[in-house]
């Protein structure tokens, strides 16, 4: 993965380009996940292993999407030929007879998992490509594809195919961290610290350290003090257009609204997305958090209410592996085993429950008085294999 540094008014930020973007196909359910979770940093070398589960019964095929334009198909291989899984399986790769580490090519990269009712000609004989070692190592000589090949068998598939992607940054230890910022439509402005970094979409690195973010999406304009720790990643985004939206009101105004995990808009407000599954979250401080599903439909659009709780007692949780966590029935999100959460609730009864593919969920039920604090551990169990 070669970094591309492009100098832009002398700029301290070093900008990279982005990994090609791949069809995103809704047919058969899929969720890929890294064991370090997505958006993890991860340094050359590393030992890699992720979990992949799909809806129903279908193929799978796992490519890793590099910055440098390079995918390459990481799964099925010479070990493991032909992957069919069952409904609602979870399985671990990469299996025993091989394994997968991390290449020297720093910068931003994803996964991206393919589900399909039918197999797929991916994996067959084409000579013996080049591949370096490991992104994620030797794999039993992994093949490589460009992204219009991809696109081209993919659209012959109609809706007998799934799609999801696990991103992650490659670097090496050091006092830098990485920001991915992406825009709906792209080609917005975006200044960091005063200073004009281009259009979107955009992955750079910076200083560890606090960090000042302004988009200018014409009608909608996005804010943004953002805060990142040596080797870390922080994804950004500000989405507008006439595609489905979500108006988002409630008790009390001025609450953070945030889509997939991207700081979005003050309460009220109104958020536009792509068709699909989307975490909707809303949260201010000194309230509990409010979090849910929503599926959004072509031209279609959603009302969503919500109304926060007083919250004057706090958890600090950890969990064992990067998790979704629950609170009383509700996603607050995916949580990092790498850091400490701290999460304001109501004086009561409370459920957490964190959730992880490849691992037995973990729960906890207790009841806070108001103005303590706790410390809570949740331990995720991996399944036998």
């Amino acid at each position: 993965m070669k970094k591309i540094w492009p100098l832009i008014f002398l700029l301290f930020a070093l900008v990279q380009a982005a990994p090609p973007e791949l069809p995103q196909g809704q047919g058969v359910g899929v969720a890929i996940e890294l064991e370090a979770g997505c958006g993890s940093t991860l340094q050359p070398g590393q030992p890699v292993n992720f979990s992949v589960t799909v809806s129903q019964d279908a193929y799978v095929y796992v490519f890793d999407v590099s910055n440098d334009g390079s995918i390459t198909l990481l799964v099925p291989n010479k070990y493991q030929p032909k992957v069919r899984l069952r409904a609602k399986q979870t399985v671990v790769f990469p299996q025993e007879g091989y394994s997968f580490t991390v290449a020297p090519k720093e910068g931003p990269a994803y996964l991206y998992a393919v589900a399909s009712l039918v197999p797929l000609p991916f994996g067959s004989p084409r000579g013996n490509p080049k591949y370096p070692q490991s992104n994620p190592g030797e794999a039993g000589n992994p093949h490589t594809y460009h992204a219009s090949e991809l696109k081209v068998w993919l659209s012959t598939l109609g809706d007998k195919w799934g799609s999801a992607k696990c991103p992650y940054i490659v670097s090496t230890p050091g006092d830098k961290a990485y920001v991915r910022i992406k825009t709906e439509p792209a080609g917005q402005r975006v200044w960091i610290d005063g200073e004009f970094l281009g259009t979107t979409p955009l992955n750079y690195t910076v200083d560890s350290g606090p960090h000042d973010l302004l988009i200018d999406g014409g009608e909608m304009l996005l804010t943004e003090r953002f805060n990142v720790a040596a080797g870390g990643v922080v994804e950004l985004g500000l989405v507008s257009g006439n595609g489905p939206s979500i108006s988002v009101s409630g008790d009390p105004d001025g609450a953070r609204v945030s889509l997939d995990g991207v700081y979005r808009c003050d309460a009220p407000c109104t958020v536009n997305a792509q068709p699909g599954w989307h975490l909707l979250q809303v949260t201010k401080l000194g309230f509990q958090p409010f979090g849910v599903w929503l599926e959004l439909h072509e031209h279609g659009s959603l009302q969503q209410i919500y109304s926060l709780a007083t919250a004057n007692a706090s958890l600090r949780i950890r969990v064992s592996a990067p998790s979704l966590l629950f609170v009383d029935g509700s996603p607050y999100g995916w949580v990092s085993s790498q850091e400490e959460v701290i999460m304001q609730l109501a004086p009561g009864k409370h459920e957490l429950v964190a959730t992880a593919a490849g691992y037995s969920p973990a729960t906890r039920v207790l009841t806070v008085s108001s103005g303590q604090v706790l410390n809570v551990e949740l331990q995720l169990r991996p399944f036998k294999q």
